[in-house]
């Protein structure tokens, strides 16, 4: 006797020999910090600390901020030409390029 295929649709049954129907139970989508309090793996002070950062943390603002930083350095001016200067004195803010301009 040979072997049977199986698909995606159902498993060979142990006893009748009849397909069945594979039924797939998931869980309700959570995020890995929602999973991670579920768990019960932390301690309570330590969970109510992380519950508070998590409720006051606005996703959009945060993404708002990180996109302006990553703009910054763009902003800055760009090298003039005929001009030597060190990179490193550029950084700091007592570099001409941060003075104020009237």
């Amino acid at each position: 006797m040979g072997t049977q295929a199986v698909g995606l649709r159902g498993l060979k049954g142990a006893y009748d020999g009849e397909p069945q129907r594979v039924r797939r139970h998931w869980d309700r989508p959570r995020t890995p910090f929602q999973r991670l309090l579920a768990s019960g793996a932390m301690r309570v002070t330590v969970a109510d600390q992380l519950q508070r950062l998590y409720d006051r943390t606005d996703p959009a603002t945060l993404r708002q901020e990180l996109e302006a930083y990553i703009r910054a350095p763009f902003a800055l001016p760009g090298p003039q030409w005929g001009r030597r200067e060190s990179v490193y004195a550029t950084l700091l803010l007592s570099h001409p390029m941060y003075a104020a301009t009237p």
